[in-house]
């Protein structure tokens, strides 16, 4: 059967999660949220869906969000497809009754049928990583530039034999640590391949990168 054209979505706003502050199980977590000038975890929600048919593939576009108000933000979109044929043989499987061997198999050649076109991921900071910072300055006895100092350090090592993949990657993250705010992931693959085809081009880091067109920025 063909799944018809369709938009859906939903809206949370305001969940407030107001937990007893006289649990003593709690006492770390409220004190945690009273260094940050909160009293509960408030949340905000989106999500919305255009799903479409476009020839032998399945078109869906999504856009989500989640708020943690006075912590931070979470936003993700992506622009994928999916192949009828393909996404049916899913639909059909019995994951549940099935040899293990078998679902995986089936999971692995997944890859065939599916194509990213663009998918982003942003972190808005709101407060959270203030608080872990400070929290990490008092049990390292380190200012806030040289703990990010260290862990950039520690990046630059692991990514030494990748000169391209360390510029690319450092800086951005070095003003995310230092004065938070937003950073960004996306891949943006260069050809419209299919999944598995993207990873058969893949020997080195620097290739994925390439391949996948990933990006980081604030």
């Amino acid at each position: 059967d063909i799944i018809p054209d369709y938009e859906g979505g939903f809206i949370l706003k305001g969940l407030v999660f107001d937990l007893n502050p006289n649990d003593p199980e709690l006492r770390e977590f409220h004190q945690m949220l009273s260094q940050m000038g909160l009293q509960d975890i408030t949340i905000n929600a989106n999500a919305i869906t255009n799903h479409r048919n476009k020839g032998d593939r399945y078109h869906q576009k999504t856009s989500s969000n989640l708020e943690l108000v006075g912590l931070g933000e979470l936003e993700i979109y992506s622009d994928v497809e999916i192949l009828k044929t393909t996404f049916n043989m899913i639909d059909q499987f019995n994951f549940e009754d099935e040899d293990p061997t078998q679902s995986l198999m089936l999971m692995s050649s997944l890859g065939g049928g599916f194509f990213i076109n663009y998918i982003e991921v942003m972190y808005q900071d709101q407060g959270l990583m203030g608080f872990v910072m400070n929290a990490a300055e008092q049990s390292m006895l380190m200012d806030r530039n040289q703990i990010s100092d260290m862990v950039l350090d520690l990046m630059s090592i692991q990514l030494m034999a990748y000169p391209d993949i360390n510029s690319s990657l450092i800086p951005p993250m070095e003003r995310f640590l230092k004065r938070g705010g937003r950073i960004v992931a996306s891949v943006e693959p260069r050809s419209s391949l299919p999944v598995i085809s993207l990873f058969a081009q893949i020997q080195t880091p620097e290739d994925a990168i390439r391949v996948f067109g990933f990006k980081l920025r604030n």
